[in-house]
């Protein structure tokens, strides 16, 4: 045994004369140095350098019962007071979260309107006025006091009275229902107001139904307002031009203008209250104007004559709220001889025929001899009626009612539109104030910014300006403005996202926060009045995630801030929807956003108190969802959480490891290269025998 001990040598040596070295040798050592070194240091710097990231999934095994979701989203076409966010779970939680966030009014540019976050929570207001003891039908016994208006009275009204409060209703609203009588009291209030302003007499009968009190309030207003009414269900294409997006939308009309809604208690004191406020801002705002459009505007309601139509009319609602007017027929009892206007179209084909107008009903015998079919032709033309308009009046007015595809192809959405073309493109929208002078002085604007930009000198429009100016008779080409405008229906194909008036379409900011449970559910964000009933067509929930992420908001900052490393590949999967449009374009739809929310573990992800924090990735698919036409769409965001948890932890290698890995490499490298110089060797012995 001693013997076997002393003869192990594992490093025997051979003697030197023995040893013959080769040129091939010398070139392969030098090159297994070279191979070895290399090795060496990326296995060094490999061990110094940062460990690498290592995952493994397990069974969720997350105790918290709750999860908090953190949310900044932009509405982009929804108002602050209709926005509403509730949160729903298979467990049976419904919970409207409304009061417990912040909402930011955006202007049509997306700038908010407030420095500071506050919440436009629907608070609860009166929805009619208790006091108002008739019922709608009692109220009419007397005659219908609240003027309701179509499509074409609408604009006569707008034209003919200063101040125009109009209730846009639907039949079927049943806030518009509870609202009727009341509104139909604050008419009779202002009529008997009005009668006492003028005529300084007032009906003692009428006190019966009209109190003191109201009168007191309504008297403080020093010029009358217009009370009217229109049926959203009869005019859908009047409402929708004026975009009533909710029922009832009570809204106030100064000079022709739109200038406020009503959305305090609806009480005929309250009402007539806010009329006052509005008139006494509006006579504020003209003393303190000295602008010729004043003076315009003033020259205008004293001498301006009316003749047609629109005279009849504004001449029966005079008679009806007692004006004192002198134009009207006194030997005329109206209430014996109602007449009917009928206007429309009709297409015939092309043979010879008739159509007639005669009194016939299902319900009665008529008296011939007591039917008088006397008429007034206000206009009878055959074709297309936009001919007769630049035949006619010596100027293009295209009417969206009887041509809307045009106004459709060139996005008009109000009406009036007053749009300029310059060298048959869109050029702007006239939006100031709709005098002679005031048009003529932005076209001379528009020419001179056009002049500059093309450098030409011809100042045809100035000279039309100077024209009106002096005489406000201005005359065109109509072959010129006939080709402008089909130029304009060719381009306008091109530059349908050029007119999208901003003002028309308000948004609102929604940032916040809610706890949800730890099982399937959704939150949304929608439409919802507790004083309208809204119009599912002109609700529109467009939308801009600044950020969606689940869990600690401390875990967020932390991560987007570098405290903590955590794998790259994930890094972006915490807020994966951050920033994102979700834009639609057509009615009743509305974007749903599925999110798979994953429990994860990353190593050093703790508080500054040493708590271990939990991230959570999420997993997202949006699509557009389809509403049907009774059913106002939603911004939907539905959850549900994997029953798998991801773990992320650093691989930390020991020093034993490394010196390992530096013998490998040592004895790999003289190993390999020795079988391939022998290798070399025993092929050229081999040859060198034959």
């Amino acid at each position: 045994m001693g013997q076997w001990v002393a003869s192990l040598d594992m490093y025997r040596k051979v003697p030197t004369d023995l040893l013959e070295g080769t040129k091939r040798g010398s070139i392969l050592s030098y090159g297994a140095i070279i191979l070895m070194v290399t090795l060496i240091m990326l296995e060094t710097r490999a061990y110094f350098s940062n460990n690498s990231w290592v995952s493994s999934l397990a069974l969720d095994d997350n105790q918290e019962s709750r999860l908090q979701v953190n949310f900044n989203i932009t509405m982009m076409d929804l108002r602050c007071e209709w926005a509403v966010v509730d949160t729903v779970s298979v467990l049976g939680t419904d919970q409207n979260i409304t009061a417990h966030i912040s909402k930011w009014n955006l202007d049509g540019g997306g700038i908010r309107k407030s420095y500071h976050g506050r919440n436009k929570n629907q608070k609860d207001i009166a929805l009619f006025d208790k006091d108002v003891t008739e019922t709608y039908e009692q109220l009419l016994e007397d005659g219908e006091q609240a003027v309701s208006l179509d499509y074409h009275t609408f604009k006569y009204a707008l034209d003919d009275f200063e101040y125009l409060f109009v209730d846009f209703f639907a039949s079927w609203c049943s806030h518009c229902l509870d609202l009727a009588p009341t509104w139909e009291t604050l008419a009779e209030v202002m009529e008997e107001t009005v009668a006492e302003l003028v005529e300084g007499q007032v009906d003692e009968a009428d006190w019966e139904e009209i109190t003191r009190k109201e009168y007191e309030h309504t008297k403080a207003a020093e010029k009358p307002v217009m009370i009217a009414k229109v049926d959203c269900v009869l005019h859908h294409a009047l409402c929708q031009e004026n975009l009533i997006m909710a029922y009832p939308t009570l809204r106030l009309y100064v000079d022709g203008e739109h200038v406020d809604d009503y959305r305090g208690h609806r009480t005929v004191i309250e009402m007539a209250d806010w009329l006052v406020q509005k008139e006494g801002k509006h006579e504020k705002d003209l003393e303190a104007s000295d602008s010729i459009v004043t003076f315009a505007a003033q020259a205008a309601r004293r001498r301006m004559e009316i003749e047609g139509d629109e005279a009849k009319w504004l001449n029966e609602i005079k008679h009806k709220y007692r004006r004192g007017q002198n134009n009207r027929n006194d030997n005329w009892d109206e209430s014996e001889h109602p007449g009917c206007r009928i206007k429309g179209s009709l297409m015939i084909d092309r043979v010879p025929g008739n159509f007639h107008i005669q009194a016939r009903s299902n319900q009665h015998d008529l008296v011939p001899h007591m039917t008088n079919v006397s008429h007034i032709v206000h206009e009878l033309s055959i074709g297309d009626p936009l001919t007769r308009r630049m035949i006619t009046g010596g100027k293009v007015m295209i009417n969206c009612v009887l041509q809307p595809a045009l106004c459709q192809e060139s996005l008009i959405m109000a009406y009036p539109t007053l749009r300029l073309y310059v060298d048959g493109e869109h050029a702007d929208d006239y939006r100031g104030h709709r005098t002679v002078i005031e048009m003529a002085d932005w076209l001379v604007q528009k020419e001179g910014k056009h002049e500059k930009e093309t450098e030409t000198s011809d100042s045809a429009a100035t000279i039309a300006a100077q024209a009106a100016r002096r005489r406000m008779e201005v005359e065109g080409d109509e072959a010129e403005w006939f080709n402008e405008i089909k130029h304009k229906h060719h381009r306008g194909k091109h530059n349908r996202n050029d007119n999208w008036d901003e003002s028309e379409h308000p948004g609102c900011q929604i940032v916040g926060s809610l706890m949800i449970d730890r099982v399937p559910g959704n939150f949304h964000i929608q439409a919802r009045s507790n004083q309208h009933d809204l119009v599912p067509h002109m609700t529109n929930v467009s939308h801009i995630v600044h950020e969606l992420s689940i869990g600690d908001p401390l875990t967020r900052r932390m991560i987007t801030g570098g405290k903590v490393e955590i794998p790259e590949a994930v890094k972006d999967k915490f807020s994966p929807m951050d920033s994102n449009s979700y834009v639609t374009h057509e009615y009743h739809q509305a974007y749903h956003h599925y999110l798979k929310v994953v429990t994860t573990d990353i190593e050093g992800l703790k508080s500054y108190k040493g708590r271990q924090l939990k991230a959570y990735q999420i997993i997202y698919s949006s699509q557009r969802a389809l509403y049907g036409y009774d059913k106002i769409p939603e911004a939907k965001f539905i959850y549900d959480l994997a029953p798998i948890a991801v773990n992320y932890k650093k691989e930390q290698r020991q020093w034993y490891d490394y010196l390992t890995s530096l013998m490998a490499i040592i004895g790999g490298t003289f190993t390999l290269v020795g079988m391939t110089e022998s290798g070399i060797n025993a092929a050229l012995a081999k040859r060198r025998r034959r």
